[in-house]
């Protein structure tokens, strides 16, 4: 079976491991030839940015929007001791997103408490469980026996997205939180 990738539906899926796809290939006689499907991520048949088809290992196919990943820090910089505050910082995400998780991580840990902070889209917290960098932990997922519980998990393009620091530790210093998730818009 050959195809190419720019005629490929999702309702085409999921396709053969042993598919074939017409691709250009620069400096061959023909100008273009046949690659086995791989695993990878392939662009969108619009060329519109943002959605693949993804291929997993066992050759199971998919279309959908890209994993996304966004830092934002909560410290005025990295030598002052991060301190409590309301809306220390801020996003308005410029896609709709779904599947969202936050981590936060410290250049220098707490010596006596810890860093608890809560994100919040349009003025509610997103999280059950705020997240925590424990007493020694250089961030809310190593060595930390707790990690956030998600009270929501999407945004919409344009919320905003703010964070509070709620507990600062003693002497912890860079402060940044890093978003994931999965693109539901372009």
């Amino acid at each position: 079976m050959s195809s190419t990738i720019g005629d490929l539906e999702p309702a085409a899926l999921p396709l053969a491991r042993s598919t074939e796809f017409e691709c250009e290939v620069p400096g061959s006689p023909g100008g273009s030839g046949r690659v086995p499907l791989a695993p990878g991520i392939f662009p969108d048949p619009d060329g519109a940015e943002g959605k693949s088809l993804v291929v997993d290992a066992a050759g199971d196919f998919a279309w959908e929007f890209q994993r996304f990943s966004e830092r934002i820090q909560l410290s005025p910089d990295l030598t002052t001791s991060v301190a409590t505050g309301t809306t220390v910082a801020y996003w308005r995400p410029p896609f709709d997103a779904v599947d969202v998780e936050v981590r936060a991580s410290l250049l220098v840990t707490s010596s006596s408490g810890d860093v608890v902070v809560d994100m919040n889209k349009n003025g509610a917290t997103m999280l059950n469980a705020k997240l925590a960098v424990h007493q020694g932990d250089v961030s809310s997922v190593a060595g930390s026996p707790t990690s956030p519980s998600y009270l929501l998990t999407t945004w919409s393009e344009d919320d905003l997205i703010a964070f509070d620091i709620d507990s600062a530790g003693t002497g912890a210093k860079g402060l940044v939180v890093t978003i994931t998730g999965k693109r539901a818009s372009l």
